[in-house]
């Protein structure tokens, strides 16, 4: 039983969390979810998801605009962002009361760092239902995924995986014509993850 109704509860996960979303706010942490979002949300940018390449890509988006909202679905990634001055939001891309915070129908950019297929595909139909201009660019774990997201509106859908295969087979032929050597490569790695670290 379980096996065939857990894989019609992924599939309608975002529509099953909607109908009970207000049932369930009683678990959420209240001091988290009281905390309004003060600024003027006008053709801003949205980045779900800070953990996994967050950093990197709102370093970025600050140089198309400084109105950019972070909504990430971990407390404590929500607390740390917004120690460092950039407005932060807990909640997740399945809560349809939170994108109406978020006013994805005025937003120019929504950019999304998570793998997650359902989650990408319910977040990317539910802005189109209301924002047509908006940018959105998703990740996906493989070629189906990234078909999928496409085909649901997203403008772009980055694949890591065959990003990270383009890196290693460049690197290797700058190797191989003696343009470069691994120890550089390995120095200049290091020096980003340990920079990754310090967050």
């Amino acid at each position: 039983i379980t096996i065939l109704t857990s894989s019609y509860a992924i599939t309608f996960l975002g529509n099953i969390y909607s109908y009970f979303q207000k049932a369930l706010r009683i678990f959420e942490r209240k001091s988290i979810h009281e905390k309004k979002i003060s600024a003027d949300l006008q053709g801003h940018i949205i980045l779900f998801g800070y953990h996994r390449f967050g950093p990197q890509i709102f370093k970025s988006l600050m140089k198309i605009s400084k109105h950019i909202v972070v909504a990430d679905i971990n407390p404590e990634i929500v607390d740390r962002v917004r120690s460092k001055g950039i407005h932060a939001v807990y909640g997740d891309a399945y809560d349809t009361e939170l994108l109406d915070r978020l006013n994805i129908a005025q937003a120019k950019m929504i950019v999304t760092t998570f793998p997650a297929r359902n989650r990408n595909h319910f977040l990317i139909t539910k802005v189109r239902e209301v924002n047509k201009k908006a940018k959105i660019l998703a990740v996906a774990d493989d070629l189906a995924e990234a078909l999928y997201l496409y085909e649901a509106g997203a403008d772009y859908v980055v694949l890591p995986h065959y990003l990270s295969a383009d890196y290693v087979s460049a690197m290797i032929e700058k190797v191989h014509k003696k343009k470069a050597n691994f120890k550089s490569f390995r120095t200049q790695h290091i020096r980003l993850l340990k920079k990754l670290a310090r967050g």
